[in-house]
C-alpha cells in the first residue's frame, strides 16, 4: 500500500512539474503573438506609407477632395492608434491615440477640412 501511495504522489509530482513548464511555454508564445501584432494590417507607429502620401496629392491636387479624403481615412484606419480606439480602454489611453492620429495626420486633415479635428467620440465604449 505504501508503494502504491508513493508512485501515486511521483506521478503527481512529474504531472505538476510538467504542467508548469507548459504554462511557461504558453506564456512565452502570447509574449510572441503580442510582439509581432504589427505585422499583420497594422502599421508601426511612426510610418505614413509612401504611396499613400503620393496617392493623396495625386487626387488632392486634381480636385477629388472625396478621394484624397477616402485615402487619408484609409490610411488612418490602418494606424496602430486606431487599432487601440477600436480596442477601446480609459478616457486618458482613449485621448492619446487621437492626439497621437492628430499630429500624424495634421497636415493631410488640415489640406482636406481646414481644421486637425475628426470625431472619434462615436467610438468610446
Amino acid at each position: 500500500m505504501d508503494t502504491l501511495v508513493i508512485i501515486i504522489s511521483l506521478l503527481i509530482g512529474v504531472l505538476q512539474i510538467v504542467m508548469i513548464v507548459k504554462f511557461f511555454q504558453i506564456a512565452a508564445d502570447v509574449r510572441a503573438i503580442k510582439n509581432n501584432e504589427n505585422e499583420k494590417g497594422v502599421q508601426e507607429l511612426t510610418s505614413i506609407s509612401p504611396d499613400f502620401e503620393k496617392r493623396f496629392y495625386v487626387a488632392y491636387v486634381s480636385g477629388d477632395d472625396k478621394s484624397a479624403k477616402d485615402l487619408l481615412f484609409d490610411e488612418i484606419g490602418r494606424s496602430k492608434e486606431f487599432a487601440c480606439l477600436l480596442r477601446g480602454g480609459n478616457d486618458t489611453y482613449f485621448n492619446q491615440n487621437v492626439e497621437e492620429i492628430r499630429k500624424r495626420y495634421a497636415k493631410y486633415l488640415t489640406q482636406i477640412n481646414g481644421s486637425d479635428e475628426i470625431n472619434f467620440e462615436p467610438l468610446k465604449k
